[in-house]
């Protein structure tokens, strides 16, 4: 009622709105400070001073609270004015429903929807990442692949032209045969590995990891046979017992990469104290096979 804006009439739900307050027959701005340069008191008084009808569907109007903390509080209400019988304005009618609740769910789903919106854009960034890399790492085992055909073709043609200049006494000689024996392998081996490099692409392409039966043990014996010099300088011994799993539904190529550098690392960050000694063994367990590599 009048310029100050004086409480006249409070039903029960308006004056549940601030239970610790009492608001009958009292301005406005006295009972709630918080308001003084807030949106809300000054259509109040544009209101109060025009006559045009304002309403809001979601203002915000901190208030505080029976503490003495400030509180985020959001408001639907309009503000009508109140005519006297000379058809003047005398005061204003204003129906208020708190909708704090209301506005704090629709926050917390929009900031859901941004962290969403912005792990997909991550997702999105990472995946088109990974597709140049994999454009890369295609590119990177085509050419090594391709480029070292030539030089393991180029060994097996001098070790051919090797045969034919070594004498008939030479080539008896067990040592010699024995080291022969060992580059051949080791073509053998190294050709392998090139073959398994141009099938990379195309198995990620087909069927990633596809399972074969491995037999466990000679995958390890050409592991040993890749590693052989630096097992004879370390002198490092690998004990091998895989009889429980004589074969092994896995990819060999994967299976090999995986033996090969827990092998390799038991070697090379062996303590420098104690000779390596390695143990790969494989046994059931929860109709399993679980296979291990220890060091020492």
């Amino acid at each position: 009622n009048g310029p100050d804006l004086v409480y006249e009439l409070v039903n029960p739900a308006y004056a549940a709105l601030f239970p610790e307050r009492v608001l009958l027959g009292k301005p406005i701005l006295e009972v709630l400070p918080e308001i003084k340069d807030n949106r809300a008191y000054k259509t109040f008084l544009e209101v109060y001073e025009t006559g045009r009808t304002h309403d809001e569907k979601e203002m915000y109007i901190p208030f505080k609270g029976p503490n003495g903390v400030m509180e985020d509080r959001y408001f639907r209400y309009i503000q009508q004015a109140r005519y006297n019988e000379q058809n003047k304005i005398d005061g204003v009618v204003v129906f208020a429903l708190e909708v704090t609740e209301q506005v704090q769910a629709r926050k917390t789903v929009e900031a859901s929807e941004r962290r969403l919106q912005k792990a997909n854009r991550e997702f999105d960034i990472a995946n088109q990442q990974l597709v140049y890399i994999n454009k890369d790492l295609d590119n990177f085992i085509y050419t090594a692949s391709h480029d070292l055909k030539a030089p393991i073709s180029n060994i097996e043609m001098l070790m051919s032209e090797l045969m034919i200049e070594l004498s008939q006494d030479s080539l008896g000689k067990p040592e010699v045969r024995r080291i022969l024996n060992m580059i051949q392998g080791s073509v053998s081996r190294f050709k392998k590995t090139i073959a398994s490099l141009t099938d990379i692409s195309r198995l990620q392409k087909e069927e990633l990891n596809r399972q074969e039966h491995v037999v466990v043990a000679d995958v390890v014996r050409e592991v040993e046979l890749d590693l052989e010099k630096i097992i004879a300088e370390s002198e490092a011994h690998i004990e091998t017992d895989v009889s429980d799993c004589s074969t092994m539904a896995f990819s060999e190529k994967n299976l090999r990469s995986i033996l090969f550098n827990l092998l390799s690392n038991g070697i090379k960050y062996s303590h420098p104290d104690r000779k390596p000694h390695i143990k790969v063994s494989c046994e059931q367990e929860n109709g399993l096979q679980v296979l291990q590599v220890q060091d020492n």
